[in-house]
C-alpha cells in the first residue's frame, strides 16, 4: 500500500495555516502564484466522509486562508476547486479543496478558468501532471511568507 502523499511529515511541514481539522499548504504545481490547497489532518478522501465538525470548521478555515491569500497577494477574487472522486478528476485520494487567488485579466475572460480546469487548455488543468512543479524549498519559501503574514491580519 501506498503511503498517502499528503500524509507524509514532509507534506505537513509545508503548512502555513492549520485548525484543528485542516492544513494549508502552497500547491506543488501552481495555476498562478498563490494557488494553495486545504487538506483534512485526517486521511479521508471525500466531501462526504468529514464529519459535521470539520464540515462546520471548513467555511471558517476558508474565510481564514483566503485574508491571508488577499493579504500576501492583494487578490481580487478567488476560485475554490474541489475533485472529489475519480469521475471528477481527483487524482490524489485524499480531501482536498484548490483555493486559487484570482486578478482581473489574469485569463482571456473571467470565466475561462473552467475551460482550463477541465481541459481545454491543459496546461492549467487543476491536476495535470504537465504543469510545472515547484521544489520543495521552493514551497518552503511560500509556506514562510504566508506565515509572516499572519500576525499582521492576526
Amino acid at each position: 500500500m501506498t503511503l498517502c502523499p499528503f500524509c507524509t511529515e514532509e507534506f505537513q511541514k509545508l503548512a502555513f495555516a492549520r485548525n484543528q481539522y485542516f492544513l494549508a499548504v502552497p500547491n506543488r504545481a501552481p495555476i498562478v502564484e498563490g494557488h494553495i490547497i486545504i487538506v483534512t489532518k485526517r486521511h479521508t478522501c471525500s466531501i462526504l466522509e468529514l464529519s459535521v465538525e470539520e464540515s462546520q470548521s471548513l467555511v471558517t478555515f476558508v474565510q481564514y486562508v483566503c485574508k491571508i491569500l488577499s493579504f500576501a497577494y492583494n487578490s481580487q477574487g478567488f476560485d475554490f476547486s474541489l475533485q472529489d472522486g475519480a469521475a471528477a478528476g481527483q487524482t490524489v485520494y485524499h480531501f482536498h479543496l484548490h483555493i486559487i487567488p484570482r486578478f482581473f485579466n489574469d485569463l482571456p475572460s473571467p470565466g475561462a478558468w473552467y475551460g482550463r480546469l477541465y481541459g481545454y487548455d491543459d496546461s492549467l488543468e487543476i491536476d495535470s501532471n504537465r504543469r510545472p512543479v515547484l521544489a520543495y524549498e521552493q514551497q518552503v519559501e511560500i509556506c514562510e511568507k504566508l506565515k509572516s503574514i499572519l500576525s499582521s491580519i492576526s
